[in-house]
């Protein structure tokens, strides 16, 4: 499904999972190269920034938690970046930007405050909206580590040692997909025919957003890892009562 929003010189076309018609509308309409375009068809196993003389073409990849799984995913998003549009491609299982593309196109004065500016603006609008996205899940760990902390130090840490893993490879998962995007974007990165000006502000700005994501990262991963040795030796500890209470009985 292909939507827009126009305000004169900018538009924002929003694409949600693309069938044929909306690729070849890339392709023969737009301009952008056919192995960008295929991208969107499929997933890429890498985010990335290239500078065309035309156009910019970005691959992001943003955390996404699957509830059921308790696993952190990235879900991608496509974007195109001409002088005078922003297109973004996304599989519909990635609504991060749904919500604000409907807010956008029904709001004038957001409209006119996102898309009546210069596609600089607009990317950083996009960019921001994405990465901020990340910050209440990691809240969301951050209250269950604390639960988990409590429990361990309650009586149960049996228990635990399933929930902490689990916490762990949620943001191991977290990791991998902030990891290769902290160096897009700094300085330098970004060369071509675009705006240089402009755009180092917004590759700046979103540097700016995943190195706090990554801080913030770092610092869960340590306190998981602390609390995961901290359970570990009290169930050995509780397991050494144990075994010396039956060695004592079997004496007798």
């Amino acid at each position: 499904m292909r939507r827009e929003i126009s305000t004169g010189d900018l538009r924002w076309i929003h694409v949600t999972d693309p069938e044929e018609d909306d690729l070849r509308f890339l392709r023969e309409e737009l301009g952008f190269h056919a192995l960008d375009v295929e991208e969107c068809r499929r997933p890429s196993l890498r985010p990335k920034v290239e500078s065309h003389p035309a156009y910019l073409f970005l691959v992001v990849h943003v955390p996404t938690h699957l509830r059921e799984e308790r696993a952190t995913i990235p879900a991608e998003f496509d974007v195109f970046v001409t002088p005078a549009a922003i297109v973004t491609v996304h599989a519909a299982s990635a609504s991060h930007l749904d919500g604000f593309f409907r807010d956008v196109s029904t709001h004038d004065d957001l409209k006119t405050r996102v898309v009546g500016r210069d596609t600089a603006y607009l990317l950083y609008r996009i960019l921001a909206h994405l990465f901020e996205a990340a910050f209440p899940m990691l809240d969301h760990i951050t209250e269950h580590l604390t639960e988990v902390e409590g429990k361990i130090f309650t009586g149960h840490e049996r228990q635990m040692v399933s929930e902490l893993s689990l916490i762990q490879r949620d943001l191991a998962g977290f990791r991998s997909i902030v990891r290769p995007q902290r160096h897009l974007y700094e300085a330098g990165t970004l060369h071509g025919d675009r705006s240089p000006k402009a755009f180092a502000v917004v590759f700046r700005c979103a540097h700016g957003k995943l190195t706090r994501l990554w801080d913030h990262l770092e610092t869960l991963w340590e306190r998981a890892e602390a609390l995961a040795e901290t359970n570990a030796v009290l169930v050995n500890y509780k397991l050494n009562e144990f075994v010396k209470i039956l060695t004592v009985l079997g004496a007798f």
